[in-house]
């Protein structure tokens, strides 16, 4: 099937008039900054505003610690342990709902959070 001249037209046209981070920023930077604004995975349920241990916010900040060790940007890491310290408490308990008895770890995927943290700060 060969594709018209017209759709490949359309198709740069769209493409050209598709946002693009600002200067300066990568693709990466843009959207973790973006969701850092909207207090996105940051150990806080942004409906109820309680804790919340959750698989995506422990993913987002595994994700800003790969962004730190690119860009050495220290907001990533303060952000993540702002984030940590919403969940875990000063005696070391998880918060946000989550229940030892269910032995799903998926829940506390912060931990991940917690050592990468931990091997920033002790290594710089």
């Amino acid at each position: 099937m060969r594709l018209s001249l017209g759709f490949w037209v359309s198709a740069a046209v769209i493409l050209a008039a598709a946002d693009s981070p600002p200067k300066g920023k990568t693709y990466s930077t843009w959207l973790a900054d973006s969701a850092i604004l909207r207090g996105q995975g940051h150990g806080i349920n942004l409906g109820t505003g309680q804790p919340q241990d959750s698989y995506e916010h422990g993913t987002f900040q595994r994700a800003l610690t790969v962004l730190h060790a690119k860009t050495g940007n220290q907001a990533y890491l303060d952000y993540i342990k702002e984030g940590i310290d919403n969940v875990v408490a000063d005696n070391g308990t998880v918060g946000g709902g989550y229940a030892l008895t269910n032995y799903i770890l998926d829940d506390i995927k912060i931990g991940q959070s917690l050592i990468q943290l931990y091997v920033f700060v002790s290594t710089y």
